[in-house]
């Protein structure tokens, strides 16, 4: 701006170098032919006639009048006054530099801002910012509000010289952040895998059941119980994909919202110090611009008022200056009516005429000076005030900008919040439903284990009947001498072998509960965090038993009231026929043979199992 200033100032000198020489040598002729009309008046007074003397110098008085005021209407001495617009600038205490200035008519670019609107653009097609998890449009509303503020950028930045590359640069490290955040799956899609082999399983689980229920009806204990270790086999399989689920949702909360948590957190607050220091920066300029306005009007002023003072003192110098001349004039002519006394105080008056009138001179050049000075200081005035006014309203312009610009940083750093927020939502959400499926599958696989433990024991406790049964009939044949005492003894043996095995499968089974019941403490956990109310399924299969256990007795007590007799004697057995006995040893035999062949295959299948899976 200042080489701006200096260039205007060096066209007007050198189209002017010529003018000031010409009115120079004007002002020189002028002033010579005053003094010349002057100096012929003193010479009238030596060649001295009243009469003539009187007139010539009534005519030379006027005609030096007339010079006169022709050289105050023609004379000029702009040619010695410079045009300093740095001296202007220090006299007027201006403080902003003119580099720092806006020259009116100046345009700046938008094409930055255009890069932003296009980015705006290519992120709201994208599908993670169009639909979020639960429906969420957070993403999508910012993206519609931040083109809005950008569309009243362009149009308050069309108008000034401001380059919008300072805003442009803002957002970009938002942009790419939104960027990354849509395109995380949400969390049902990583899930939905593990949900269909759920689903899956249960569905095997509920033909199992079905199959098991028709297997019953049909009183084939042999597949009744075979299903029993299917249903358990596939349940525990469940598990693993429980834990795939949670483990999956684990990871996915760190990239879903821990870690864009964090990023949007430190993304604000750079951005949120990028803004202030813009802001900063433009209020500090705005604030010097507006007092170097203050300071060029105060200027202004003083100068205004300088002016009026010489302009009343100089009516006032021509007036005192006319009356003297007119004053002089007429003494003069008094003094020719006495010229011969009077003649040194015409010589006197002539001198103080030319005195006064080498001062009118003077007094001419001086007014005419002070007149450009005014002139080359209201040329400035204009110039200066007018690149102020702009710089004051471009930089108005730019905080309203920079103010929207922080808005649409605000606006889209809350969206990814709430986004993010959502996405915490869904993944807890999926997480009780998971709780509540897994709760669902531990307890058909826990009432499942216990119900077939309570059957084993059952059994057990029949067995242990059997045996006692077998003992006694042993030892009344041995107390005859029965041959059949080495039968019973065999049977015995067999018993016990077969309430062993037995023994073994209820402690596997006793083992599989307690270890489910240990998988299980993290979803009881979580589900009681969650506040939901549940039932524990070792309470329920204990309240089963209980029920189940009542039932036997009552059935006990009316078999029992409908025979006649104790059911707890342990001499009833004795009392059946050799017939029975042996129908009874048979079918230990067959009952045996099968139980050590189907115990023998699972158990070591199941205990294979479970070693891998737990």
């Amino acid at each position: 701006q200042f080489l701006y200033f200096i260039g205007a100032m060096a066209t007007a000198v050198a189209v002017r170098a010529e003018d000031s020489k010409r009115q120079a040598r004007l002002n020189d002729t002028l002033r010579r032919s005053v003094l010349e009309s002057d100096e012929a008046s003193k010479k009238i007074h030596h060649s001295f006639s009243a009469s003539k003397a009187r007139a010539d110098t009534v005519r030379h008085s006027h005609r030096a009048l007339e010079q006169l005021s022709e050289f105050e209407r023609v004379s000029s001495f702009a040619h010695t006054r410079r045009f300093n617009p740095a001296v202007l600038l220090e006299e007027t205490g201006q403080k902003v530099g003119l580099e720092q200035l806006i020259k009116p008519g100046d345009r700046g670019s938008t094409s930055a801002v255009d890069g932003v609107m296009e980015s705006l653009s290519r992120l709201s097609s994208l599908p993670g910012v169009q639909s979020g998890p639960q429906g969420s449009t957070a993403l999508a509303t910012f993206c519609t509000t931040a083109r809005e503020g950008f569309d009243k950028c362009v149009t308050l930045l069309r108008d000034t010289a401001v380059d919008s590359a300072t805003w442009s640069r803002m957002p970009e490290a938002l942009f790419v952040l939104l960027e990354e955040l849509a395109s995380v799956p949400s969390a049902s899609e990583l899930i939905a895998e593990d949900k269909e082999r759920i689903a899956r399983m249960r569905f095997e689980i509920e033909d199992l059941e079905h199959r098991q229920q028709e297997a019953v009806a049909e009183g084939d204990m042999k597949a009744t119980e075979e299903l029993y270790f299917q249903r358990i086999t596939v349940q525990e399989a469940m598990v693993s994909v429980f834990d795939s689920i949670f483990k999956t949702l684990d990871e996915h909360v760190q990239d879903a919202h821990s870690g864009p948590t964090k990023r949007v957190h430190e993304v604000h607050q750079s951005t949120s110090g990028d803004v202030s220091a813009v802001m900063h920066r433009h209020e500090s300029l705005k604030q010097s611009v507006e007092e170097d306005i203050k300071r060029l009007d105060k200027a202004k002023s003083e100068v205004d008022s300088l002016q009026h003072a010489r302009d009343r003192q100089a009516r006032e110098l021509r007036e005192q200056s006319d009356a003297f001349f007119r004053s002089n004039l007429m003494q003069i002519e008094q003094c020719y009516s006495a010229i011969d006394d009077l003649q040194k105080q015409i010589t006197k008056l002539s001198t103080d005429r030319t005195d006064a009138l080498e001062q009118r001179l003077r007094f001419i050049q001086e007014e005419d000076c002070f007149s450009c000075d005014v002139a080359n200081f209201t040329s400035f005035y204009k110039q200066h005030r007018a690149l102020l006014e702009c710089t004051l309203q471009t930089l108005e312009v730019c905080e309203e900008v920079t103010d929207l610009v922080d808005e649409v940083l605000c606006s889209g750093c809350n969206a990814i919040e709430h986004r993010l927020q959502d996405n915490l939502a869904e993944i807890e959400k999926c997480r009780i439903e998971t709780h509540d499926e897994r709760l669902k599958q531990f307890r058909q696989l826990y009432l499942t284990i216990g119900d077939l433990q309570y059957k084993k024991e059952r059994n057990m406790e029949e067995l242990e009947k059997k045996i006692e049964h077998t003992h006694i009939q042993q030892e009344l044949a041995m107390e005859t001498f029965n041959p059949k005492a080495k039968e019973f003894s065999e049977a015995k043996k067999a018993l016990v072998a077969v309430r062993d095995e037995m023994h073994s499968q209820v402690q596997v089974l006793s083992d599989k509960a307690t270890l489910h019941i240990e998988a299980f403490k993290p979803t009881e956990q979580a589900l009681l965090e969650a506040g939901r109310e549940f039932v524990h399924p070792a309470q329920e299969l204990q309240q089963m038993n209980e029920r189940r256990q009542q039932k036997l007795l009552e059935y006990n007590k009316l078999m029992s009231t409908e025979s006649g007799g104790d059911p707890d004697d342990p001499i009833a057995p004795a009392r059946a026929t050799e017939q029975e006995l042996e129908e009874e040893m048979r079918r230990v035999e067959r009952e045996r043979a099968l139980q050590q062949q189907r115990s023998q295959q699972r158990f070591r299948q199941s205990r294979g199992h479970d070693s891998g899976e737990l």
